[in-house]
């Protein structure tokens, strides 16, 4: 718990003018709302982070009286509106209120690791306001994250130039590049970890994607071998694609997890070599 010599320390710190990156964990991502409230000068900060990670492990009954929150309203947006561009909320239950007017904020980098929205919907963060987003990045342990985070946002951002999405311990297959989403055609840089990915569905992000220059499919799920790798990158799809990033294996069911061997790993290597693409197999 803060004592009052803690807040008095906190709120000097907090009101320092020219700030530009704040960082609040542990104790202070507890109803953070708080603490951004102290800031008189948060005109200045340009980079924000809430960090619940260091509260979010299960100590028993503390984790029911101390759980990291943040309640999101107009307030806040107007609070930090001249200035903030990137925003990054980890380990976080998000309770949005509603608004009925465009959000001030301009954000142009989004973070989302493994938080929950317990009231409100994701869409009312920035609402209205979505347009010049460019970079999102999505982690997430739930199942619902796909339908209750990723496609929202999707529908929201039109002018993304790159998209972060992790799938951490949960099965989540990579289909939503088979809907007619705007945002995915101005995307410059795909990263997938632990996403269930196909031939098929490599073939949908070829036709959705056309302006990747980096493309990252990582993690134990992907069912993607050296063949439709090479078959993809022979067909001519993904015109501007300058980088890949793959593991050095794929999943076979019911098998699991078949590591390639170096002479398949030379194959890729041959294949991205023939269209000037930097590889890495990790």
């Amino acid at each position: 718990m803060l004592t009052e010599a803690d807040l008095a320390g906190l709120r000097f710190a907090l009101n320092l003018q020219g700030l530009e990156t704040v960082t609040l964990g542990g104790e202070l991502a507890v109803r953070a709302e708080r603490f951004l409230q102290m800031m008189s000068h948060a005109h200045s900060i340009t980079s924000l982070h809430l960090d619940g990670s260091y509260i979010s492990q299960d100590k028993g009954d503390v984790v029911c009286r101390r759980v990291a929150s943040l309640n999101w309203d107009d307030s806040i947006a107007y609070r930090f509106a001249r200035s903030l561009k990137t925003l990054r909320l980890t380990h976080i239950h998000l309770d949005i209120m509603p608004s009925d007017m465009p959000s001030p904020l301009r954000l142009r980098s989004l973070t989302l690791d493994d938080i929950s929205v317990e009231a409100g919907s994701i869409e009312d963060l920035l609402y209205e306001s979505w347009a010049p987003l460019r970079h999102l990045s999505i982690s997430s342990s739930s199942p619902q994250s796909r339908e209750e985070l990723l496609l929202p946002l999707l529908e929201c951002c039109e002018k993304l130039e790159s998209l972060s999405y992790e799938a951490c311990g949960v099965s989540t297959h990579g289909d939503i590049f088979e809907q007619d989403l705007p945002a995915l055609s101005l995307i410059q840089e795909l990263r997938l970890f632990d996403v269930d990915l196909n031939p098929q569905t490599l073939a949908v992000i070829s036709r959705s994607c056309r302006a990747l220059v980096k493309l990252s499919v990582l993690g134990r799920a992907p069912q993607l071998n050296v063949k439709d790798w090479i078959e993809l990158l022979r067909s001519g799809a993904l015109p501007s694609l300058r980088i890949l990033q793959t593991c050095s294996g794929h999943n076979q069911p019911p098998t699991g997890f078949c590591r390639w061997s170096e002479e398949t790993c030379h194959e890729l290597r041959s294949a991205c070599a023939a269209r000037n693409i930097a590889v890495a197999c990790v």
